[in-house]
Parts: C-alpha cells; structure tokens; sequence
C-alpha cells in the first residue's frame, strides 16, 4: 500500500521535517531536491556522516537543476523579515513604580526600528518522477527504499536489469573486498547500458577512491583514465562518483617533486 509506504518515510524525522504539515496527507506530485535526497538517503539520530551524504547528494541534485541536465520548475518566494517587536517605553517604570505614579505616566508603545533587514528571494526547485528516474538512470543510482515507494506510486516504473546481464554473477555485490575483486565484479556490466548497471554503494567507491590514490603516487599522469578503463568506464565517471561521496582529495594530483625543487629555488620555468 502507497499509504502505508508514506507513513513509513514520514517516520524518518530527517524526512518528515522537510514536508509540511499540511502537505502529509499522501505523497507529493513532486520533489525538491532536499526531499528526493532525504528519500534517497536517509539517516536517524546523530549520524554524521549520513547527514553529510544526504546533503550531498541535495546539492547535486540542485546543481543538476540549475545546469538543466535535470529538468524541472522553479518557484520563487519572497521572504519578508518579521515584524518588529513592540516594546513599551516605560517598561521599567511599570514594574516597580507605585500605582499612583503610573496613573499620571501611562505607558506608550514604540515599536523598534528594522535595521539593515530586507526582503529575500527563495527560489525553490520541484522535480517530476519521470525526470528524476531518468537522471537518476543517467548516474548510475539505484533508487533506496522510501524514494522507490515514490516512483511507485507516481505509477512510473523502476528499470529492471536486462535478461544480458548474467544469471548467477561470477562475483556478488558483497564479495567485493579490494580493487581486484571490484574490477571483476564491474567487468561483468560493461555490456550493459549504463542505466541498466548496478550501483556504486559506498564501500565500492572507498575502494576506487584507494585504488585511484595509489595510482597518482606511482603515475600521476592518466591516473584517472587508466583506473576508469580497468573499470570499464569512463575518467568523467569515476571523477563524479568520488564527488558524490565527497571525496574530492583523492582527485588531486600529488606535487611533483621536480616542481617543489624549482619552486623553492625561485626558479621561474616560464622565464628560464
């Protein structure tokens, strides 16, 4: 049941926060892009890094928008600064002044100024689950748990894995312990059509992140290119998938030592 399902995810409070009160009913037509990360990547309590991952993928996600590999439509609200308190002038004087006193001074209200506050523009993005799942399909994500129940009940249908895909893997998801391992496990969908891969779970990407690192301190250059082909896949890919997940350090190249000896010489090589 659609409802059920619903009451599921609005049982995650990193979830339900995001929808309004009176926008609980059923599920939404349409998602922002901090909604559909929620959905995707839910996390409980003080999870730190759950938090982070979900924020990240809400920030590609809007990046995708504004870019318009994600098509989608756009609101623009205006936030207007709230009212200013109003304070009573005499404020002290009717807390400890007699009763006489105040029946010839009575208080006057004075609101304070606003000072430096000004209206803002929010501009929100709201995605429609035919746009998502293709962009999702274009990423190589698997749609979790909560997020599924919404295509679901959208009535758009997930994309199964093709009958060329192989019966009975010559390695399984979790027996993916180290690049060796990974390689062959990712050897076995190079055939397919991207949508229809598996996803990269998290404990892949350390894995290519760790493989990547060591490849740049051996050989710096075509790193990228030479981990991607053993991989069966492009160096833009691998580049977004260690961005996904937040790791941007292991795509920096590592100092040349022939660079660090110039530089520490003053040597200029554009005016040797």
């Amino acid at each position: 049941m659609s409802i059920l399902a619903w009451r599921d995810a609005l049982a995650v409070p990193c979830i339900s926060r995001l929808f309004p009160a009176d926008k609980r009913g059923d599920w939404p037509d349409c998602l922002t892009p901090g909604q559909a990360a929620a959905l995707q990547r839910p996390y409980v309590g003080d999870d730190t890094q759950g938090r982070r991952q979900m924020n990240a993928l809400a920030l590609v996600i809007k990046e995708a928008c504004l870019s318009g590999a994600l098509p989608c439509g756009e609101e623009v609200k205006v936030i207007s600064p709230p009212a200013p308190p109003v304070q009573e002038k005499n404020y002290f004087a009717k807390t400890f002044a007699s009763a006489e006193w105040l029946s010839e001074f009575s208080p006057q209200s004075i609101a304070s100024p606003q000072l430096g506050k000004k209206t803002k523009q929010h501009r929100e993005y709201f995605i429609k689950p035919v746009d998502l799942l293709a962009w999702f399909n274009s990423c190589e994500l698997v749609p979790t748990q909560h997020l599924a129940a919404w295509f679901k009940a959208q009535g758009v249908a997930l994309a199964t894995e093709s009958s060329s895909a192989p019966e009975t893997p010559a390695i399984k998801k979790g027996d993916v312990t180290d690049w060796p391992s990974l390689v062959r496990y990712r050897q076995q969908f190079v055939k397919l059509d991207a949508q229809k891969r598996p996803g990269w779970p998290v404990e892949h990407i350390v894995i290519l992140g760790a493989a990547l690192k060591a490849e740049r301190a051996s050989h710096s250059k075509g790193a990228t290119k030479r981990v991607a082909s053993e991989l069966g896949t492009s160096g833009q890919r691998v580049t977004e998938l260690l961005k996904r997940e937040d790791y941007k350090d292991w795509l920096k190249s590592p100092a040349s030592p022939f660079n660090l000896l110039r530089r520490s010489a003053g040597c200029n090589p554009k005016s040797a």
